[in-house]
Protein backbone atom coordinates (compact mmCIF):
# COMPACT_ATOMS: atom_id res chain seq x y z
CA UNK A 1 0.00 0.00 0.00
CA UNK A 2 3.27 2.55 1.09
CA UNK A 3 5.17 1.26 -1.51
CA UNK A 4 4.84 4.31 -3.90
CA UNK A 5 5.71 6.41 -1.03
CA UNK A 6 9.08 5.19 -0.45
CA UNK A 7 10.45 7.40 -3.43
CA UNK A 8 9.13 10.61 -2.13
CA UNK A 9 9.80 9.92 1.33
CA UNK A 10 13.12 8.73 1.12
CA UNK A 11 15.15 11.45 2.29
CA UNK A 12 12.36 11.92 5.26
CA UNK A 13 13.27 10.17 8.53
CA UNK A 14 10.67 8.01 10.15
CA UNK A 15 11.45 10.13 13.43
CA UNK A 16 11.17 13.24 11.59
CA UNK A 17 7.37 12.15 9.92
CA UNK A 18 6.44 11.12 13.87
CA UNK A 19 7.75 14.62 15.35
CA UNK A 20 5.92 16.44 13.19
CA UNK A 21 2.65 14.63 14.19
CA UNK A 22 3.34 15.28 17.93
CA UNK A 23 4.19 18.80 17.32
CA UNK A 24 1.25 19.44 15.30
CA UNK A 25 -0.82 18.32 17.92
CA UNK A 26 0.89 19.86 20.47
CA UNK A 27 0.52 23.78 18.46
CA UNK A 28 -3.27 22.79 18.21
CA UNK A 29 -3.68 21.80 22.11
CA UNK A 30 -1.94 24.96 22.93
CA UNK A 31 -3.70 27.00 20.78
CA UNK A 32 -6.75 25.42 21.69
CA UNK A 33 -5.78 26.39 25.56
CA UNK A 34 -5.29 29.90 24.58
CA UNK A 35 -8.86 29.97 22.91
CA UNK A 36 -10.72 27.72 25.30
CA UNK A 37 -13.15 30.66 26.48
CA UNK A 38 -13.83 30.98 22.85
CA UNK A 39 -13.19 26.94 21.72
CA UNK A 40 -15.13 25.22 24.24
CA UNK A 41 -18.65 24.77 22.01
CA UNK A 42 -16.02 23.11 19.75
CA UNK A 43 -12.99 21.30 21.51
CA UNK A 44 -12.07 19.28 18.75
CA UNK A 45 -12.12 22.17 16.10
CA UNK A 46 -8.50 23.14 15.67
CA UNK A 47 -7.19 19.16 15.85
CA UNK A 48 -8.90 18.96 12.29
CA UNK A 49 -5.70 21.39 10.83
CA UNK A 50 -3.37 19.07 12.83
CA UNK A 51 -4.27 15.53 11.92
CA UNK A 52 -4.34 17.03 8.08
CA UNK A 53 -0.68 18.16 8.44
CA UNK A 54 0.67 14.95 9.86
CA UNK A 55 -1.24 12.95 7.93
CA UNK A 56 0.18 14.71 4.32
CA UNK A 57 3.56 15.34 5.57
CA UNK A 58 3.74 11.86 7.09
CA UNK A 59 1.83 9.52 5.55
CA UNK A 60 -1.11 7.41 7.14
CA UNK A 61 0.80 5.90 10.19
CA UNK A 62 1.62 9.86 11.50
CA UNK A 63 -2.15 10.41 10.72
CA UNK A 64 -3.42 7.64 12.75
CA UNK A 65 -0.48 8.92 16.06
CA UNK A 66 -1.56 12.31 15.67
CA UNK A 67 -5.32 11.36 16.15
CA UNK A 68 -4.66 9.45 18.90
CA UNK A 69 -2.86 11.93 19.87
CA UNK A 70 -5.90 14.84 19.10
CA UNK A 71 -8.29 12.87 20.68
CA UNK A 72 -6.98 12.26 24.13
CA UNK A 73 -5.47 15.91 24.28
CA UNK A 74 -8.92 17.11 23.41
CA UNK A 75 -11.23 14.66 26.01
CA UNK A 76 -8.46 15.53 28.57
CA UNK A 77 -8.30 19.21 28.42
CA UNK A 78 -11.48 20.41 26.40
CA UNK A 79 -13.98 18.17 27.46
CA UNK A 80 -15.41 18.71 31.61
CA UNK A 81 -14.26 17.87 33.50
CA UNK A 82 -11.06 19.75 32.66
CA UNK A 83 -7.95 18.06 33.24
CA UNK A 84 -8.60 15.12 33.31
CA UNK A 85 -10.47 12.58 31.29
CA UNK A 86 -13.73 12.07 30.94
CA UNK A 87 -15.98 8.46 31.10
CA UNK A 88 -18.66 9.81 30.82
CA UNK A 89 -21.04 8.05 28.24
CA UNK A 90 -21.85 11.50 26.64
CA UNK A 91 -17.69 12.40 26.25
CA UNK A 92 -16.87 8.88 25.46
CA UNK A 93 -19.52 8.44 22.55
CA UNK A 94 -18.37 12.53 21.77
CA UNK A 95 -14.85 11.67 21.47
CA UNK A 96 -15.13 8.35 19.93
CA UNK A 97 -17.18 10.12 16.85
CA UNK A 98 -14.02 12.35 16.43
CA UNK A 99 -11.64 10.02 16.58
CA UNK A 100 -13.35 7.99 13.80
CA UNK A 101 -13.66 11.53 11.78
CA UNK A 102 -10.05 12.22 12.34
CA UNK A 103 -8.77 8.58 11.09
CA UNK A 104 -11.17 9.30 7.93
CA UNK A 105 -9.69 12.52 7.44
CA UNK A 106 -6.53 11.34 7.96
CA UNK A 107 -7.13 8.40 5.04
CA UNK A 108 -8.67 10.85 2.38
CA UNK A 109 -5.77 13.19 3.21
CA UNK A 110 -3.27 10.25 2.95
CA UNK A 111 -5.08 9.03 -0.22
CA UNK A 112 -5.12 12.18 -1.45
CA UNK A 113 -1.72 12.78 -0.95
CA UNK A 114 -0.25 9.38 -2.27
CA UNK A 115 -2.04 10.40 -5.56
CA UNK A 116 -0.15 13.52 -6.01
CA UNK A 117 3.27 12.29 -5.13
CA UNK A 118 1.99 9.14 -7.38
CA UNK A 119 1.44 11.54 -10.71
CA UNK A 120 4.91 13.48 -9.49
CA UNK A 121 6.80 10.10 -9.49
CA UNK A 122 5.18 8.96 -12.99
CA UNK A 123 6.33 12.13 -14.35
CA UNK A 124 9.85 11.56 -12.73
CA UNK A 125 10.16 8.82 -13.83
CA UNK A 126 9.58 10.09 -16.99
CA UNK A 127 11.93 13.05 -17.51
CA UNK A 128 14.49 10.15 -15.78
CA UNK A 129 13.77 8.01 -19.17
CA UNK A 130 14.00 11.22 -21.94
CA UNK A 131 17.36 10.29 -23.77
CA UNK A 132 17.55 14.36 -23.77
CA UNK A 133 19.33 16.23 -20.80
CA UNK A 134 16.67 17.55 -18.54
CA UNK A 135 17.47 20.42 -16.40
CA UNK A 136 15.31 22.30 -13.81
CA UNK A 137 17.13 25.61 -12.56
CA UNK A 138 15.96 28.22 -9.98
CA UNK A 139 15.78 31.81 -9.98
CA UNK A 140 19.20 32.42 -9.42
CA UNK A 141 20.39 29.70 -12.55
CA UNK A 142 21.52 26.88 -9.64
CA UNK A 143 20.55 23.04 -10.72
CA UNK A 144 17.62 22.12 -8.82
CA UNK A 145 16.90 18.87 -11.31
CA UNK A 146 19.42 17.03 -13.51
CA UNK A 147 17.70 13.87 -14.74
CA UNK A 148 20.04 11.01 -16.09
CA UNK A 149 19.70 12.60 -19.90
CA UNK A 150 22.12 14.94 -18.67
CA UNK A 151 24.32 12.98 -16.61
CA UNK A 152 24.72 10.66 -20.37
CA UNK A 153 25.54 14.14 -22.13
CA UNK A 154 27.61 16.20 -20.00
CA UNK A 155 29.04 13.29 -17.51
CA UNK A 156 28.14 15.08 -14.29
CA UNK A 157 26.19 12.91 -11.94
CA UNK A 158 22.96 14.77 -10.33
CA UNK A 159 25.06 15.34 -6.79
CA UNK A 160 27.97 16.92 -8.64
CA UNK A 161 25.31 19.27 -10.85
CA UNK A 162 22.72 20.08 -7.71
CA UNK A 163 23.28 23.36 -6.88
CA UNK A 164 25.82 24.67 -9.00
CA UNK A 165 25.49 27.52 -11.59
CA UNK A 166 24.83 25.73 -15.27
CA UNK A 167 26.34 28.65 -17.32
CA UNK A 168 29.11 27.99 -15.28
CA UNK A 169 29.17 24.52 -14.89
CA UNK A 170 28.51 24.00 -18.10
CA UNK A 171 30.69 26.87 -19.63
CA UNK A 172 27.86 27.62 -22.00
CA UNK A 173 28.28 29.89 -25.41
CA UNK A 174 25.14 31.79 -26.33
CA UNK A 175 24.01 33.48 -29.77
CA UNK A 176 23.34 36.57 -28.12
CA UNK A 177 24.15 38.00 -24.70
CA UNK A 178 22.89 36.48 -21.82
CA UNK A 179 21.26 39.27 -20.38
CA UNK A 180 19.00 39.33 -23.69
CA UNK A 181 18.26 35.96 -23.85
CA UNK A 182 16.62 36.79 -20.13
CA UNK A 183 14.85 39.19 -20.99
CA UNK A 184 13.09 37.68 -24.14
CA UNK A 185 12.48 34.41 -21.55
CA UNK A 186 11.01 36.91 -19.49
CA UNK A 187 9.05 38.52 -21.87
CA UNK A 188 7.38 35.92 -23.31
CA UNK A 189 8.08 32.74 -20.80
CA UNK A 190 9.75 30.61 -23.34
CA UNK A 191 13.26 30.83 -25.28
CA UNK A 192 14.44 28.38 -28.15
CA UNK A 193 18.00 28.90 -29.41
CA UNK A 194 21.21 26.44 -29.95
CA UNK A 195 24.13 26.67 -27.16
CA UNK A 196 27.16 25.17 -26.85
CA UNK A 197 28.40 23.23 -24.20
CA UNK A 198 31.20 21.85 -22.44
CA UNK A 199 31.27 18.61 -21.12
CA UNK A 200 33.13 17.04 -17.92
CA UNK A 201 35.90 15.62 -20.25
CA UNK A 202 36.62 19.01 -21.77
CA UNK A 203 34.80 18.03 -25.05
CA UNK A 204 32.48 20.32 -26.32
CA UNK A 205 28.57 19.76 -27.79
CA UNK A 206 26.18 21.90 -29.76
CA UNK A 207 22.11 21.75 -28.39
CA UNK A 208 19.28 23.12 -29.08
CA UNK A 209 17.92 24.35 -26.12
CA UNK A 210 14.32 24.81 -25.20
CA UNK A 211 14.04 27.08 -21.98
CA UNK A 212 10.25 27.66 -19.99
CA UNK A 213 9.63 29.89 -17.42
CA UNK A 214 7.41 29.18 -14.15
CA UNK A 215 6.82 32.32 -12.36
CA UNK A 216 6.82 32.85 -9.01
CA UNK A 217 7.98 34.85 -6.40
CA UNK A 218 11.75 35.81 -6.76
CA UNK A 219 13.11 32.63 -4.76
CA UNK A 220 10.01 30.31 -6.40
CA UNK A 221 10.67 31.05 -10.32
CA UNK A 222 12.30 27.96 -12.06
CA UNK A 223 13.11 27.27 -15.34
CA UNK A 224 12.55 24.12 -17.55
CA UNK A 225 15.45 23.47 -19.94
CA UNK A 226 14.84 20.74 -22.35
CA UNK A 227 18.44 20.37 -24.57
CA UNK A 228 18.66 18.03 -27.90
CA UNK A 229 22.32 16.93 -28.60
CA UNK A 230 23.05 18.28 -31.97
CA UNK A 231 26.24 17.34 -32.48
CA UNK A 232 25.55 13.86 -34.97
CA UNK A 233 22.95 16.17 -36.80
CA UNK A 234 25.67 19.16 -37.51
CA UNK A 235 28.70 16.48 -38.28
CA UNK A 236 25.88 14.83 -41.10
CA UNK A 237 25.39 18.80 -42.31
CA UNK A 238 29.02 19.39 -42.61
CA UNK A 239 29.27 15.98 -44.45
CA UNK A 240 26.55 17.41 -46.76
CA UNK A 241 27.86 20.58 -47.01
CA UNK A 242 31.44 19.13 -47.95
CA UNK A 243 29.76 16.52 -50.05
CA UNK A 244 27.68 19.24 -52.21
CA UNK A 245 30.43 21.49 -52.17
CA UNK A 246 32.77 18.70 -54.06
CA UNK A 247 29.84 18.21 -56.28
CA UNK A 248 29.58 21.73 -57.52
CA UNK A 249 33.32 21.98 -57.87
CA UNK A 250 32.85 18.71 -59.54
CA UNK A 251 29.73 20.26 -61.73
CA UNK A 252 32.11 23.35 -62.36
CA UNK A 253 34.69 21.43 -64.13
CA UNK A 254 33.16 19.29 -66.68
CA UNK A 255 33.10 21.12 -70.30
CA UNK A 256 29.05 20.18 -70.02
CA UNK A 257 26.61 23.05 -68.94
CA UNK A 258 24.57 21.38 -66.12
CA UNK A 259 21.76 21.54 -63.83
CA UNK A 260 19.41 20.96 -61.61
CA UNK A 261 15.39 21.36 -61.30
CA UNK A 262 12.59 20.23 -58.81
CA UNK A 263 9.84 17.92 -59.31
CA UNK A 264 8.13 20.65 -61.00
CA UNK A 265 10.77 21.48 -63.71
CA UNK A 266 11.70 24.94 -61.52
CA UNK A 267 15.47 24.75 -62.18
CA UNK A 268 17.54 26.18 -59.22
CA UNK A 269 21.13 25.70 -59.84
CA UNK A 270 23.11 25.79 -63.04
CA UNK A 271 26.98 25.27 -62.88
CA UNK A 272 29.39 27.64 -63.93
CA UNK A 273 29.93 26.68 -67.23
CA UNK A 274 26.45 27.66 -67.74
CA UNK A 275 26.85 30.91 -67.57
CA UNK A 276 30.40 31.27 -69.12
CA UNK A 277 28.45 30.15 -72.58
CA UNK A 278 25.35 31.95 -72.11
CA UNK A 279 26.69 35.08 -70.63
CA UNK A 280 23.69 35.36 -68.12
CA UNK A 281 22.62 35.84 -64.66
CA UNK A 282 21.61 33.45 -61.66
CA UNK A 283 18.80 36.48 -61.50
CA UNK A 284 17.95 35.99 -65.27
CA UNK A 285 17.94 32.10 -65.50
CA UNK A 286 16.31 31.17 -62.25
CA UNK A 287 13.28 29.02 -62.40
CA UNK A 288 12.09 29.03 -66.07
CA UNK A 289 14.42 31.90 -67.41
CA UNK A 290 15.99 29.38 -69.65
CA UNK A 291 14.03 29.56 -72.38
CA UNK A 292 15.53 32.78 -73.16
CA UNK A 293 18.60 31.15 -74.61
CA UNK A 294 16.13 28.66 -76.71
CA UNK A 295 15.91 29.31 -80.78
CA UNK A 296 12.16 30.79 -80.93
CA UNK A 297 11.78 28.13 -83.52
CA UNK A 298 12.60 25.56 -81.35
CA UNK A 299 11.17 26.36 -78.42
CA UNK A 300 7.65 24.68 -78.97
CA UNK A 301 9.10 21.36 -79.64
CA UNK A 302 11.57 22.07 -76.50
CA UNK A 303 8.71 23.09 -73.89
CA UNK A 304 6.40 20.10 -74.97
CA UNK A 305 8.84 17.15 -74.88
CA UNK A 306 9.46 18.77 -71.64
CA UNK A 307 6.39 18.69 -69.73
CA UNK A 308 5.19 15.37 -70.90
CA UNK A 309 8.33 14.30 -69.50
CA UNK A 310 7.64 16.06 -65.93
CA UNK A 311 3.92 14.07 -65.89
CA UNK A 312 5.14 10.99 -67.02
CA UNK A 313 8.66 11.10 -64.93
CA UNK A 314 10.68 9.65 -67.64
CA UNK A 315 14.28 10.38 -69.10
CA UNK A 316 14.82 13.65 -71.51
CA UNK A 317 16.90 13.57 -74.54
CA UNK A 318 16.85 15.62 -77.36
CA UNK A 319 19.61 18.07 -79.59
CA UNK A 320 18.50 21.52 -80.23
CA UNK A 321 20.38 24.91 -80.30
CA UNK A 322 21.54 27.02 -77.46
CA UNK A 323 22.57 30.98 -77.83
CA UNK A 324 25.77 31.31 -76.91
CA UNK A 325 27.43 34.69 -74.83
CA UNK A 326 28.40 36.11 -78.30
CA UNK A 327 24.93 35.42 -80.11
CA UNK A 328 25.48 32.28 -82.26
CA UNK A 329 23.33 29.26 -81.43
CA UNK A 330 25.58 26.09 -81.27
CA UNK A 331 23.57 22.59 -81.12
CA UNK A 332 23.14 20.86 -78.03
CA UNK A 333 22.50 17.34 -77.03
CA UNK A 334 20.01 17.72 -73.81
CA UNK A 335 19.90 14.75 -71.58
CA UNK A 336 17.71 14.89 -68.02
CA UNK A 337 17.70 12.02 -65.42
CA UNK A 338 15.01 11.87 -62.55
CA UNK A 339 16.07 11.08 -59.22
CA UNK A 340 13.19 9.11 -57.45
CA UNK A 341 12.53 8.00 -53.99
CA UNK A 342 11.50 4.34 -52.80
CA UNK A 343 8.16 4.83 -53.97
CA UNK A 344 8.80 6.35 -57.52
CA UNK A 345 8.09 10.19 -56.94
CA UNK A 346 10.37 12.16 -58.86
CA UNK A 347 12.01 14.55 -56.47
CA UNK A 348 14.49 16.39 -58.38
CA UNK A 349 15.74 16.41 -61.99
CA UNK A 350 19.68 16.31 -63.03
CA UNK A 351 20.04 17.84 -66.62
CA UNK A 352 23.30 18.38 -68.92
CA UNK A 353 23.81 20.08 -71.91
CA UNK A 354 26.51 18.92 -73.92
CA UNK A 355 27.82 20.79 -77.25
CA UNK A 356 27.95 19.25 -80.43
CA UNK A 357 28.92 21.87 -82.63
CA UNK A 358 32.12 20.46 -83.64
CA UNK A 359 30.37 16.92 -83.57
CA UNK A 360 28.42 18.41 -87.19
CA UNK A 361 30.96 20.18 -88.37
CA UNK A 362 32.92 16.83 -88.58
CA UNK A 363 29.92 14.94 -89.84
CA UNK A 364 29.48 17.87 -93.02
CA UNK A 365 33.03 17.76 -93.65
CA UNK A 366 32.33 14.03 -94.24
CA UNK A 367 29.82 13.85 -96.34
CA UNK A 368 31.62 17.02 -98.42
CA UNK A 369 34.16 15.01 -98.69
CA UNK A 370 32.54 11.86 -99.68
CA UNK A 371 30.38 13.75 -102.45
CA UNK A 372 33.63 14.84 -104.05
CA UNK A 373 35.02 11.38 -103.98
CA UNK A 374 32.34 10.56 -105.49
CA UNK A 375 32.56 13.04 -108.19
CA UNK A 376 36.24 12.29 -108.61
CA UNK A 377 35.70 8.59 -109.47
CA UNK A 378 33.04 9.30 -111.93
CA UNK A 379 35.31 12.06 -113.49
CA UNK A 380 38.04 9.32 -113.60
CA UNK A 381 35.37 7.03 -115.32
CA UNK A 382 34.48 9.21 -117.60
CA UNK A 383 38.61 9.98 -118.41
CA UNK A 384 39.88 6.47 -118.70
CA UNK A 385 36.58 5.88 -121.51
CA UNK A 386 38.28 8.44 -123.28
CA UNK A 387 41.91 8.47 -123.08
CA UNK A 388 41.90 5.41 -124.83
CA UNK A 389 40.09 6.48 -128.16
CA UNK A 390 41.87 9.79 -127.52
CA UNK A 391 45.36 7.99 -127.53
CA UNK A 392 44.35 6.10 -130.64
CA UNK A 393 43.89 9.63 -133.01
CA UNK A 394 46.50 11.82 -131.49
CA UNK A 395 48.73 8.57 -133.41
CA UNK A 396 46.31 8.80 -136.46
CA UNK A 397 46.76 12.54 -136.55
CA UNK A 398 50.52 12.29 -136.49
CA UNK A 399 50.93 9.32 -138.90
CA UNK A 400 48.44 11.73 -141.42
CA UNK A 401 50.65 14.83 -140.52
CA UNK A 402 54.13 12.67 -142.24
CA UNK A 403 52.57 12.31 -144.92
CA UNK A 404 52.44 14.25 -148.22
CA UNK A 405 49.21 16.22 -147.86
CA UNK A 406 48.36 19.63 -150.19
CA UNK A 407 48.06 22.73 -147.83
CA UNK A 408 44.51 23.00 -147.27
CA UNK A 409 44.38 19.51 -145.78
CA UNK A 410 47.72 20.16 -143.83
CA UNK A 411 45.70 22.98 -142.23
CA UNK A 412 42.58 20.44 -141.11
CA UNK A 413 45.12 18.15 -139.94
CA UNK A 414 47.06 20.58 -137.30
CA UNK A 415 43.74 22.02 -136.40
CA UNK A 416 42.67 18.61 -135.53
CA UNK A 417 46.03 18.04 -133.57
CA UNK A 418 45.12 21.19 -131.84
CA UNK A 419 42.05 20.35 -130.55
CA UNK A 420 42.98 16.73 -129.79
CA UNK A 421 45.77 18.43 -127.39
CA UNK A 422 42.59 20.37 -125.86
CA UNK A 423 40.77 17.49 -125.34
CA UNK A 424 44.02 15.62 -123.65
CA UNK A 425 44.96 18.61 -121.71
CA UNK A 426 41.34 18.50 -120.21
CA UNK A 427 41.33 14.50 -120.01
CA UNK A 428 44.77 15.31 -117.73
CA UNK A 429 43.44 18.01 -115.28
CA UNK A 430 40.05 15.26 -115.08
CA UNK A 431 42.17 12.87 -113.75
CA UNK A 432 44.13 15.41 -111.56
CA UNK A 433 41.01 16.14 -109.71
CA UNK A 434 40.34 12.45 -109.47
CA UNK A 435 43.86 11.90 -107.55
CA UNK A 436 43.14 15.24 -105.10
CA UNK A 437 39.58 13.58 -104.45
CA UNK A 438 40.29 9.86 -103.84
CA UNK A 439 43.00 7.29 -102.89
CA UNK A 440 46.24 6.77 -104.52
CA UNK A 441 46.40 3.49 -106.55
CA UNK A 442 48.81 1.12 -107.96
CA UNK A 443 49.67 1.76 -111.90
CA UNK A 444 51.01 -1.20 -114.07
CA UNK A 445 53.07 0.92 -116.20
CA UNK A 446 54.75 -1.50 -117.91
CA UNK A 447 51.02 -3.60 -119.28
CA UNK A 448 49.92 0.30 -120.01
CA UNK A 449 53.33 1.08 -122.18
CA UNK A 450 53.05 -2.48 -124.24
CA UNK A 451 49.41 -1.80 -125.27
CA UNK A 452 49.92 1.39 -126.28
CA UNK A 453 52.61 0.27 -127.97
CA UNK A 454 51.15 -2.68 -129.68
CA UNK A 455 48.35 -0.39 -130.80
CA UNK A 456 50.37 1.67 -132.43
CA UNK A 457 52.22 -0.53 -134.22
CA UNK A 458 49.22 -2.37 -135.56
CA UNK A 459 47.89 1.18 -136.94
CA UNK A 460 50.94 1.91 -138.95
CA UNK A 461 51.09 -1.11 -140.40
CA UNK A 462 48.28 -1.06 -141.58
CA UNK A 463 49.30 2.57 -143.18
CA UNK A 464 53.04 2.71 -144.24
CA UNK A 465 53.99 -1.08 -144.23
CA UNK A 466 57.05 -3.21 -143.68
CA UNK A 467 58.94 0.88 -143.96
CA UNK A 468 57.09 2.28 -141.34
CA UNK A 469 59.85 1.10 -138.78
CA UNK A 470 61.43 4.76 -138.73
CA UNK A 471 58.00 6.47 -138.83
CA UNK A 472 57.54 3.79 -135.35
CA UNK A 473 60.66 5.58 -133.96
CA UNK A 474 59.67 9.17 -134.40
CA UNK A 475 55.81 8.25 -133.22
CA UNK A 476 57.00 7.01 -130.33
CA UNK A 477 59.80 10.02 -129.50
CA UNK A 478 56.75 12.49 -129.90
CA UNK A 479 54.84 10.54 -128.12
CA UNK A 480 56.82 10.33 -125.19
CA UNK A 481 57.31 14.09 -125.56
CA UNK A 482 54.05 15.22 -125.45
CA UNK A 483 52.86 12.68 -122.95
CA UNK A 484 50.88 10.16 -123.02
CA UNK A 485 48.09 9.89 -120.72
CA UNK A 486 49.07 7.09 -119.15
CA UNK A 487 52.17 8.09 -118.15
CA UNK A 488 50.73 11.58 -116.53
CA UNK A 489 49.05 9.36 -113.94
CA UNK A 490 51.08 9.19 -109.93
CA UNK A 491 53.33 6.46 -109.22
CA UNK A 492 51.37 3.81 -107.45
CA UNK A 493 48.20 4.63 -109.31
CA UNK A 494 46.57 1.92 -111.04
CA UNK A 495 44.49 3.08 -114.90
CA UNK A 496 41.84 0.70 -115.23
Amino acid sequence: MYGNDAAILKRRTAALRYAVAVAAVAGASLLDLWLAPHTYRAPFLLYFPAVVVAAWFGGFRPGILATALSTLAANYFMLPPANQFSVDLPNLVLTTFFALSFASICWFADLARRQVHSVIEIQTQLLEMSFEAVMVRDAADRVIYWNRGAERLYGWSKDEARGRVTHELLRTVHPRPLEEVRAELDSNGRWHGELIHTRKDGSTVVVDSWWTLRKGGDKQSAILEVNYDLTERKKAEESLREGEQQFRTLADSIPQLAWMANPDGWIFWYNRRWYEYTGTTPEMMQGWGWQSVHHPAELPRVLERWQSCLQTGNAFDMVFPLRGADGLFRPFLTRILPLKDAAGKVVRWFGTNTDISAQKNAEEALVKHEKLATVGRMAATIAHEINNPLAAAINAIYLAGTAELPEAARAHVEMAERELERVAHITKQTLGFYRESGSPGVVRLAGCAGRRAGAVRAQAAEQIGAGGMQVRQRQRSEWHRRGNPADRLQPGQQQH
